[in-house]
């Protein structure tokens, strides 16, 4: 029985083996035959993935010396700690639900759709960043990166509000909440963002005409989402 059940693990581990090589051989010759401008949009989506934005923007500003405030590296660890958490524990565990949920191993979820994978994404980044503005309460050196925390969740919900009437462009509202970010950074008095906020500018500008070329999204709900993002970011940090 013993000799059995290794030879069926045996099985198992081979068949998941090959299974990976026969995508990853696929996924190759994909990315051979693509032309070079498709292989730069991908890149670009790739690199500034929503999940992703909020990592770039809290290490921009830890450890970038942008700000005229100074923190221990204690402390600039138990924020970067926090925004990794929400921006890739979290989408970590929802892929993980996401795929229990397809494999139909469970017969109470019923009525499942992928508009509820989209909800329940939502509802856990919205949750998470909540927390974490909450978590920044009443310490006075974290000020900023709790209306920060605060202008995410609300773009989150934003994201979540648009996704229910026509789906959202992630990317541009990531992006946008990034560039709102920076601005009123800037408008605070925070000159050394400056030269960042033109960078971020011109990697939204890629960004959005990335996701045009591969025709996930069009140019009008681009440039509405990521100036939706870019005010709610601002006016929630300001009014925070």
């Amino acid at each position: 029985m013993e000799n059995q059940e290794q030879i069926q693990t045996q099985a198992q581990i081979t068949a998941i083996q090959t299974e990976s090589l026969t995508w990853l051989s696929r996924w190759w010759n994909e990315w051979r035959q693509m032309p070079l401008a498709e292989k730069l949009a991908r890149v670009m989506l790739a690199m500034f993935h929503p999940m992703t934005v909020a990592v770039y923007l809290v290490l921009l500003m830890l450890f970038g010396r942008m700000l005229t405030i100074h923190m221990s590296l204690r402390l600039n660890l138990h924020v970067l700690m926090i925004v990794l958490v929400n921006n890739v524990l979290i989408p970590c565990v929802y892929m993980l639900l996401v795929k229990v949920a397809r494999s139909g191993r469970f017969d109470w979820i019923s009525g499942y759709s992928v508009k509820h994978e989209r909800v329940l994404l939502f509802l856990m980044l919205a949750i998470g960043f909540g927390a974490s503005a909450w978590n920044f309460k009443g310490v006075e050196v974290f000020f900023l990166f709790r209306r920060i925390m605060v202008a995410l969740m609300m773009c989150v919900i934003l994201a979540g509000v648009l996704d229910c009437f026509k789906r959202a462009d992630y990317h541009a509202v990531g992006m946008g909440a990034m560039t709102g970010a920076v601005w009123i950074m800037i408008y605070a008095g925070y000159e050394k963002m400056v030269v960042p906020f033109c960078v971020i500018l011109l990697c939204s500008g890629l960004v959005a005409s990335a996701s045009v070329y591969l025709s996930r999204s069009t140019l009008v709900r681009v440039t509405m989402n990521y100036l939706t993002a870019a005010f709610l970011a601002a006016f929630t940090i300001l009014l925070a």
